[in-house]
């Protein structure tokens, strides 16, 4: 990403996500776009979304005396949201979903591309604590890896207790945000029945549990 792209990525990036914020229920309906376009338009959303997270991470980076380098979380993200778009598409195709694959992947991407920068600020006071390296860790395992000694005195206690106010937020915002736009564009009209609904939770609940192990 070129710096003059910046302010031109950041207007785009701002706009998409007032019209999610505006309206998270139903964004893919009101975005009014097209399986081809959702998919391109979910999917560089979620790649701006890197950008709009280490702009917020910049004063951790600075008072740690660390570097970061954008373009290697961007590979890994789009890894994510192609990923676990797919896993998520094969789900909603066994409840008798009609969706594309690349409109599974174009919702998903919108939902990643919300939750990575509110994820950011969410974890402001553990990152600003121990170092950036936090909010790039996927997994307990990954954590361990970057702090193979462990955290000093109660630390263990206070990233626990921000960890898991980022957990309460992401599984709300999946609920209320991710499952209705991925019923609408695969045209579940009973996603208000408890079946459909924890069906469709299924795959983000099978996603977050393989991030914890194999992360």
């Amino acid at each position: 990403m070129k710096t003059t792209d910046l302010p031109a990525m950041l207007d785009e990036y701002f706009r998409d996500a007032m019209v999610v914020l505006a309206h998270p229920r139903s964004f893919a309906n009101r975005l009014g776009l097209e399986t081809n376009e959702l998919f391109t338009r979910g999917t560089k959303f979620a790649l701006k979304s890197v950008a709009v997270s280490f702009l917020l991470l910049v004063p951790v980076f600075w008072l740690h005396g660390r570097i970061g380098k954008v373009e290697m979380y961007e590979l890994v993200l789009l890894f994510i949201v192609v990923a676990y778009g797919a896993a998520i598409h094969v789900f909603l195709k066994l409840l008798g979903g009609s969706g594309t694959l690349k409109d599974t992947i174009g919702v998903y991407g919108f939902f990643v591309g919300m939750i990575a920068p509110l994820h950011v600020v969410l974890g402001y006071p553990m990152y600003l604590k121990f170092g950036p390296e936090l909010a790039l860790a996927a997994s307990p395992k990954t954590v361990e890896g970057l702090y193979p000694n462990g955290f000093p005195g109660d630390a263990t206690a206070f990233i626990a207790t921000n960890v898991m106010v980022i957990w309460i937020f992401e599984f709300g915002w999946t609920l209320f945000s991710a499952l209705p736009n991925l019923a609408h564009v695969h045209k579940f009209a009973a996603f208000g029945s408890l079946r459909t609904g924890t069906a469709l939770l299924l795959p983000f609940v099978a996603a977050f549990l393989a991030g914890l192990l194999f992360g």
